[in-house]
């Protein structure tokens, strides 16, 4: 097949099919993403293989991943997808005289609780053309998301650092310390500061994913400092939820090690937060985009409403332990 012949069959709709089914693991669930029904994504990724001339995913996987021709594919069409977005936004912006456009940034849950309604307000007060739609997921779940696409931005910490580390820019939004969620009765006299190392007789409850791949345990900065501390083998149980930490704290299975703003978005009843001290016990989290070029208009509007913002809470609050 001739390249101008390739080039006509190149539709953005069996793009976004190609990397909803990378995002979501499937041709069913990339189906839900994009309100298609899963023969209609199938079809789209038929057309691709057969503009191509080559298999791009491996169907005999479960979730099912990509060939290498897929893996060498993946770049292009993300990177034409995104062209194509830049494109509509900037001819808009010269159209109209005025900034506008849709962005969608995503957000871990307790990131998204502390900035998504401010970042919200401070868009409508300065550039009220661009909506700014939130997408959230865990750490891993915005790596990918952004990857393929499904987001214009990501609120995420800089560890673990992402597998596409040179295809991606990132700005620091704040830093914020490690916490120890004890329960009440552990140490009635509530001591503002605990060192990791004196954990070492207690079950640890942390961050992560209890199931899936090594990099949903491994790589976080609790992960990093419990290893420096040499007690990682201490920890009983993960979760990527904060309310699910407390809860377990509460009810005796442990100490929780998290990040400070993710207990202060919580219900900290019954609770007491203490700042972790020891090597590593702090957190980063930036803002990140697609490299390989300028952001489109309405994008950049965003990140530097990001910037403004106030950050994240970097002490803990006299009280934080309500009663």
């Amino acid at each position: 097949m001739v390249l101008s012949d390739r080039l006509a069959g190149l539709k953005v709709d069996r793009l976004r099919s190609f990397l909803a089914v990378v995002r979501h693991g499937s041709f069913s669930a990339a189906g839900d993403a994009l309100f298609l029904s899963q023969p209609r994504v199938s079809s789209h990724i038929g057309d691709l293989e057969r503009l191509f001339g080559t298999q791009l995913f491996d169907r005999s996987r479960h979730p099912i991943t990509l060939t290498e021709s897929g893996r060498r594919l993946l770049p292009h069409l993300q990177a034409a997808v995104e062209a194509l977005g830049a494109a509509v936004h900037d001819a808009g912006d010269v159209d109209s005289g005025t900034l506008g456009g849709l962005v969608t940034i995503g957000m871990y849950p307790s990131a998204a609780a502390h900035l998504y309604g401010d970042l919200v307000r401070e868009m409508n007060r300065t550039q009220p053309g661009v909506e700014v739609v939130l997408w959230e997921g865990s750490t891993l779940e915005l790596e990918v998301a952004l990857q393929t696409g499904d987001i214009d931005l990501a609120v995420r910490p800089a560890l673990p650092a992402p597998d596409n580390a040179d295809r991606v820019v990132s700005r620091t939004l704040w830093r914020e310390p490690l916490v120890a969620v004890l329960p009440r009765d552990l140490l009635p006299s509530a001591p503002p500061v605990v060192r990791i190392g004196d954990l070492v007789d207690q079950p640890i409850i942390t961050i992560g994913s209890p199931q899936g791949p090594a990099r949903s345990t491994h790589g976080f900065e609790s992960t990093a400092a419990l290893e420096a501390a040499g007690i990682l083998d201490a920890v009983a149980y993960r979760t990527n939820q904060p309310q699910t930490l407390v809860g377990l704290v509460k009810a005796g299975h442990g100490i929780g090690i998290t990040n400070l703003l993710a207990v202060r978005t919580s219900n900290r009843e019954d609770v007491h937060v203490a700042r972790l001290e020891g090597e590593g016990c702090s957190r980063e989290v930036a803002l990140w985009w697609r490299g390989g070029g300028r952001p489109p208009a309405a994008v950049e509007a965003v990140i530097d409403a990001c910037e403004r913002l106030p950050k994240a809470p970097i002490t803990i609050a006299k009280h934080t332990d309500s009663r």
